[in-house]
């Protein structure tokens, strides 16, 4: 691709963003592509390199260009949620280097399924140290940032910053469209949202629900996400295991962004099983959208929540039921919904667009 398009000796800073995988309606995706526009708005020659990224995203170049053209007084924005061959090359670039972790699945979560992506994962995780050589660092919590603040020096600026700008979730804060209004069923049910994989631990939401459903008998779940396939057929399997079940559990797949919304305004609430994230943007687009949260007690999603929503241990199904039980009234949670919206509001004036840019910027300018 040509970027001659652009005058490189226009500003002061060009900014890389270095991103194994680019994908639409994917969290750090969606990340990655409002951080460009903010800094392209804010007058930055800003460029996108990916491994492998969705053809409708424009403008994304091969690592191979950025080896190619970086230069010293470039700055590198490189976000680490995989195992990437390339990282050693990558953090040798002769820039101000700021990587941002999103934290790495541990690879024990796919050894069932695959030991291929288990084994990719794990090496990921080992090859952390490399962060050593940034000259800043963010992660995207408390939690994601303390497995790899350990491998730099105590001089290397360190931060918290959520995985999202805020302008970003606009249409998820605000109703803009009559018809997202309406119900996409004519029945209550609770919503799973994310990927479908197994450390999202989707299992436990399909037990929670045929528990749940015993006092609740027109209650349903709803599992909203893409797909992984050995999974997913494991998910059909256990769902058929419990009589009836299978006409009340909707497997919705990938949604558009809009249907994502209207399916998480009108859910009842959100049934959060994972046993890992490094930040939760489900928990936080459902405290977004004003919808409650019941959550397995994961320390990422814990620190979304920040207090908000209901904790519980998923590994136990029967006490999960008994603890949304005492909260079945789910749209008369007043005080629930209340301190959500706080931390929500806390969150976002966290991700703020001036913020990032200093430690983007800093101590260049």
């Amino acid at each position: 691709m040509d970027k001659s398009y652009m005058n490189h000796n226009t500003y002061p800073h060009r900014i890389h963003i270095l991103v194994s995988d680019l994908f639409l309606g994917d969290a750090i995706g969606n990340f990655v592509l409002a951080v460009r526009d903010m800094l392209l708005r804010r007058g930055f020659l800003t460029y996108i390199y990916a491994t492998r990224h969705d053809a409708a995203i424009t403008n994304v170049f091969p690592y191979k260009t950025f080896f190619d053209d970086v230069r010293p007084n470039d700055i590198l924005f490189y976000q680490l949620s995989n195992y990437d061959p390339s990282l050693s090359t990558i953090m040798g670039a002769p820039c101000r280097k700021v990587v941002y972790y999103h934290n790495i699945t541990p690879g024990h979560f796919f050894a069932p399924y695959s030991p291929e992506t288990a084994k990719f994962l794990d090496a990921g995780r080992a090859a952390l140290s490399l962060v050593g050589k940034a000259d800043a660092l963010l992660a995207n919590s408390s939690y994601s940032l303390a497995e790899v603040s350990p491998y730099i020096t105590s001089t290397v600026p360190c931060a918290f910053f959520p995985p999202f700008l805020t302008p970003q979730l606009a249409d998820i804060i605000t109703l803009s469209s009559p018809q997202k209004k309406i119900s996409p069923f004519p029945f209550p049910y609770l919503l799973t949202l994310g990927r479908v994989v197994p450390h999202k631990r989707v299992e436990d939401a399909i037990r929670i629900i045929a528990l749940l459903r015993e006092k609740k008998p027109h209650l349903r779940l709803v599992i909203v996400g893409s797909h992984y396939v050995p999974y997913i057929s494991e998910l059909k399997q256990l769902i058929a295991r419990y009589p009836g079940l299978s006409d009340n559990v909707i497997i919705a797949g990938k949604l558009s962004h809009a249907d994502m919304i209207c399916f998480l305004h009108n859910a009842l609430a959100l049934l959060h099983t994972s046993a890992h994230e490094g930040f939760c943007m489900p928990v936080f687009e459902a405290m977004l959208a004003n919808v409650l949260v019941f959550a397995n007690n994961q320390k990422a999603v814990a620190e979304t929540l920040g207090g908000a929503g209901i904790l519980f241990d998923a590994q136990t199904p029967p006490a999960a039921v008994k603890h949304i039980l005492c909260g079945l009234d789910f749209r008369k949670q007043k005080g629930m919904l209340a301190a959500q919206r706080l931390r929500a509001k806390e969150l976002c004036a966290l991700a703020n667009e001036d913020a990032l840019l200093h430690l983007l910027v800093a101590p260049n300018t």
